[in-house]
């Protein structure tokens, strides 16, 4: 049976969030429909992909606590749910306990957005000890990796480039 991990308002909608097994699924309540599958995350590898039942709501997302292993690459710390660009609801891994450095295991985050300054509290251990990292708008470069995916556009002429700036006629 689904695991319940959260239960909250979002854009009017009541939402859902458990897991399955190795899968993470959003819900959206219709009613006499009942819960409706909106988003869902597979993890390949870790068995409870929700560390816990923490959330914090922001920017128009829902943040909690994961341990997501997608593509075989693990990506354990604060996850999202919302709307996507498009306007689909989607997960998104938002950051990680502690820039690229593993963690044993986290515990806690807190979301803060100062002077327009968005900040992320991230308490975890390190194997030795227990730790809070920060998010800072001072760095110039950062050291953690990042993955960028897009889709390739392959326009009607064939070729991978439009010039988009001229005006249609």
């Amino acid at each position: 049976a689904e695991r319940l991990m959260m239960l909250t308002e979002y854009e009017g909608s009541l939402i859902s969030i458990g897991y399955l097994g190795k899968r993470v699924i959003a819900r959206q309540f219709l009613g006499a429909g009942g819960f409706v599958k909106i988003a869902e995350v597979r993890s390949t590898s870790v068995a409870t992909p929700i560390i816990n039942t923490r959330t914090q709501k922001t920017n128009d997302r829902l943040y909690f606590l994961g341990d997501i292993t997608v593509d075989g690459t693990q990506h354990e710390g604060v996850w999202s749910f919302g709307k996507s660009i498009e306007g689909q609801f989607a997960f998104a891994f938002d950051r990680t306990g502690n820039n690229d450095t593993d963690v044993n295991s986290l515990y806690a985050f807190h979301f803060e957005s100062i002077s327009g300054i968005d900040y992320m509290f991230i308490a975890y251990n390190d194997g030795t000890n227990k730790q809070v990292s920060k998010t800072t708008e001072t760095a110039a470069t950062f050291s953690a990796s990042s993955v960028y995916e897009t889709r390739v556009m392959e326009f009607k002429n064939g070729s991978y480039y439009s010039d988009v700036s001229k005006k249609k006629k």
